[in-house]
């Protein structure tokens, strides 16, 4: 490969924002906003009574045996 390419990505690759030169001026905001979705959405969500959550470690550290309901408030 000659200096300056790259090497061919997969042809149904997602890249949400862009990069380089067309880089999306919004991608900072999009990501904001997504955190303060996925925060409020889970203030509305709590554990089921009787569920068994331990952590299991699986290349990183994750609930094992999480169960959640929805609660309307």
């Amino acid at each position: 490969m000659a200096a300056g390419e790259c090497a061919p990505g997969h042809a149904k690759a997602l890249v949400p924002f862009g990069g380089g030169v067309r880089k999306c001026a919004g991608d900072g905001f999009a990501m904001s906003e997504a955190t303060l979705v996925l925060a409020s959405i889970l203030t509305r969500l709590d554990t089921v009574p009787g569920s068994d959550v331990r952590l299991a470690a699986y290349g990183a550290l994750q609930p094992e045996g999480l169960r959640l309901r929805a609660v309307a408030r």
